[in-house]
């Protein structure tokens, strides 16, 4: 996934740039053969380095650059929350920069990202990986966290499942009951 929305993202950004600043503001002025990186177009156009958006689409490349080397299937706890928001606000700034709705060419059921409810297990990844990654993913995990309650949604969106057992029937999402035939 960060591989591509990252992609997506470059793409926008620098058709952007090209439409505002003109097709030269792509170009590093000392090799005009080649175009700048995501992470300048993103410093160009998102000047509020504090604003969510932008500390989001970082995230998101830190995980691009780790990922070249190395990937493990628990990055989907950990980074859900942020590559939802990073679709959100790629639909919004198509619609922004490019006036194209995205929801006209990608079905809205493929916007909606579809994840493993399996939250992260501290002990279960310290059991499965060396200790620097363990530790590496752990930690990650507790800033994205962090980061998580201290932003909006354009940084990341949440979700959180509270499981409680109630009587009344009409406040239930779901029934269990004890069968002594099972």
């Amino acid at each position: 996934f960060s591989f591509f929305i990252c992609n997506a993202w470059e793409l926008m950004l620098k058709a952007h740039m090209m439409k505002v600043f003109g097709e030269n503001s792509i170009y590093y002025k000392d090799n005009p053969e080649r175009t700048i990186s995501l992470e300048n177009c993103i410093s160009k156009i998102f000047t509020n380095n504090k604003a969510p958006l932008r500390l989001n689409l970082e995230k998101v490349i830190e995980l691009r650059n780790t990922s070249t080397h190395f990937i493990t299937e628990e990055y989907e706890m950990i980074y859900i929350p942020l590559f939802q928001s990073c679709v959100f606000n790629f639909i919004e700034k198509m619609q922004d920069f490019h006036q194209i709705d995205m929801t006209e060419i990608i079905p809205q059921n493929f916007i909606t990202l579809a994840v493993s409810m399996k939250s992260l297990d501290e002990a279960e990844i310290r059991a499965k990986y060396p200790v620097e990654i363990a530790n590496k993913m752990i930690n990650t995990y507790s800033n994205i966290s962090n980061t998580i309650e201290s932003n909006n949604a354009d940084f990341a969106i949440r979700v959180d499942h509270h499981h409680f057992i109630t009587k009344d029937k009409n406040k239930a999402t779901s029934i269990v009951r004890i069968d002594n035939s099972a």
